[in-house]
């Protein structure tokens, strides 16, 4: 677990009472988690802080054991400093610190001292959390633009989850660094089942092959939930480019080599590696151009910014059937039921060609096993329904869902091709 502290902060000019938040996570054996909430009184005479510290503090820990139990912690700490906010800091820094301490060796002893009093109740244990879940609002971060696949789905997903678990589930759009950004967020979060990512194939399985440093380990850091179904690609273009079949935008490339922009969703995504494959598979060298999401390539492309993408469906079919855009084949190893004459790549002219782009739920890694399942269970019902299924399709989404160990067993597998074909096309990205 990455170190990571947030310090109240203290407006010594007024003469009221400030509530403050602390936060800090810990690395150790039990102790994960902890956060405060304080208040003290401040004098009257200069808006000074000071006299007695009172925190009542609710903290939330993980501990490796699986049972769950209550410690009621009265301490006192001593401290000579003012009840400044460095002062503050400091002495909650302390206090953590002994806590933790006596945590880690397995008695949660007292601190005497004359100048300030503590009054802590520790309710844990992922159980005994996982009863109460969920007690608010859960946030459900799609980690690209709105309008795109994942932002779609995450969108038909949320409402009847929130009728399920009888709380908001709240999509925020966190784009950035082709789905990383997004993903980072739920990756450091507090394993609690109140933020989960729908994240795709990039940020997941192919960027670990394809960057020297990721800032979160996708396997280490999340818990899959379910998958959610595939985000089929199609090879779009624009209708002034004088191509109208595969060979004809290779035998073009050929000819124009590093004048055509293919765009993408962001580096490491799956549209960007399929554009890649195709350079090496067909012997052409296009140039790359990454976007925040699908939804802003295809802005591009629109406007002729840019010549061609592997748009997910989602984000393609209204374009295709109106001719703004032309399709030129799928990216999938098979055809999309509602193009049904739009060849895959292989067919039209690469043999071998296939990518799959896909995305899924996540939680925080460390997440109690029964607010994982309580999700999953959720989720396959809805995207298990005949309506919610016939919605995606015609969106250009094909549902499915599977368990957390199938999903789990899915990426391990994913992230193998990848990290090969990533190895073989001697693709990188610092």
């Amino acid at each position: 677990m990455q170190r990571r502290r947030l310090y109240h902060r203290l407006n010594t000019a007024t003469g009221r009472g400030l509530p403050g938040l602390f936060a800090k996570q810990l690395s150790g054996p039990s102790l994960l988690h902890l956060g405060i909430e304080a208040g003290w009184p401040v004098a009257q005479a200069g808006g000074r802080p000071c006299g007695e510290i009172c925190l009542q503090a609710r903290a939330e820990l993980w501990l490796n054991s699986p049972r769950s139990f209550e410690v009621p912690l009265h301490a006192r700490l001593s401290g000579a400093r003012d009840i400044s906010g460095d002062g503050v800091n400091y002495l909650l820094k302390k206090w953590l610190k002994t806590l933790r301490r006596d945590l880690l060796a397995g008695a949660v002893a007292g601190v005497a001292g004359p100048t300030f009093a503590t009054c802590m109740t520790l309710l844990v244990a992922p159980a005994a959390m996982a009863q109460n879940w969920p007690a608010r609002t859960i946030r459900f971060i799609a980690p690209f633009p709105p309008g795109g696949g994942t932002d779609l789905n995450a969108r038909m997903i949320a409402p009847r989850l929130a009728s399920a678990l009888g709380q908001q589930v709240i999509v925020e759009n966190r784009p950035g660094a082709g789905g990383m950004l997004g993903t980072e967020i739920v990756a450091k979060s507090p394993p609690d089942g109140y933020n989960m990512v729908i994240a795709t194939i990039g940020p997941i399985a192919i960027n670990p092959s394809l960057y020297s440093k990721m800032p979160y380990d996708p396997v280490k850091d999340l818990a899959p939930v379910t998958i959610t179904g595939e985000v089929p690609n199609g090879l779009v273009v624009h209708p002034a480019l004088p191509v109208k079949s595969i060979k004809e935008l290779i035998a073009l490339a050929k000819q124009r080599p590093r004048e055509l922009n293919f765009g993408s969703s962001g580096n490491g995504a799956g549209d960007h590696l399929a554009g890649e494959m195709l350079n090496v598979m067909a012997g052409i060298r296009m140039t790359h151009v990454p976007y925040k999401g699908g939804a802003p390539a295809m802005v591009d492309l629109l406007a002729g910014n840019i010549q061609l993408i592997f748009a997910t469906l989602a984000t393609g079919i209204p374009y295709i059937k109106s001719g703004r855009v032309r399709a030129l084949a799928m990216a999938a190893p098979t055809r999309f039921a509602l193009l049904p004459d739009v060849p895959t790549v292989a067919e039209a002219g690469v043999p071998g060609f296939a990518v799959t782009n896909w995305a899924g739920i996540f939680v925080a890694a460390g997440t109690a096993r029964p607010i994982i399942d309580r999700l999953n269970s959720e989720v396959v019902k809805a995207l298990g329904a005949a309506e919610v299924k016939q919605k995606l399709l015609e969106m250009g989404l094909v549902a499915s869902t599977n368990s957390p160990e199938q999903f789990a067993a899915f990426i391990q597998s994913e992230t193998v091709k990848w990290a090969k074909v990533i190895k073989d096309a001697n693709i990188r990205i610092e």
